[in-house]
């Protein structure tokens, strides 16, 4: 399973079209094998809908979005889970609990690493 987050730092990014980092989770049985950052310098949001395609990325966890982008992605197959706010950590920690619902808000937390796995960034 391919897990997507818009990133700010260590928070979820508070708009899908404008966020800096999109990191992508490889996921198995509720944990994280592996994490890749991809910097995003187009400012184009469509971009960011393609990366996810070419990712073949299974679930989006953002924060605010166009509905027409969300249209976009559920209608390629992508399950989305928009309107969160706090820590990437905290979220995908949730997600993969099968906690995580929309419009979840979570104070934020210290961070410590990505959960369970090494992080990459991708050029």
């Amino acid at each position: 399973m391919r897990v997507a987050i818009p990133r700010m730092a260590e928070s979820v990014a508070p708009c899908f079209e404008y966020c800096c980092t999109m990191a992508i989770y490889t996921t198995s049985e509720g944990r994280v094998l592996d994490q890749v950052d991809f910097p995003l310098r187009s400012r184009e949001p469509l971009d960011r809908v393609r990366l996810l395609r070419d990712q073949r990325v299974d679930t989006l966890i953002c924060g605010g979005m166009q509905d027409v982008f969300e249209k976009m992605l559920r209608g390629s197959g992508l399950e989305v889970i928009s309107w969160v706010s706090g820590s990437v950590e905290d979220l995908l920690d949730m997600y993969l609990r099968g906690r995580l619902v929309p419009g979840t808000e979570l104070p934020e937390a210290h961070y410590a690493g990505p959960p369970g796995g090494k992080r990459r960034t991708e050029h």
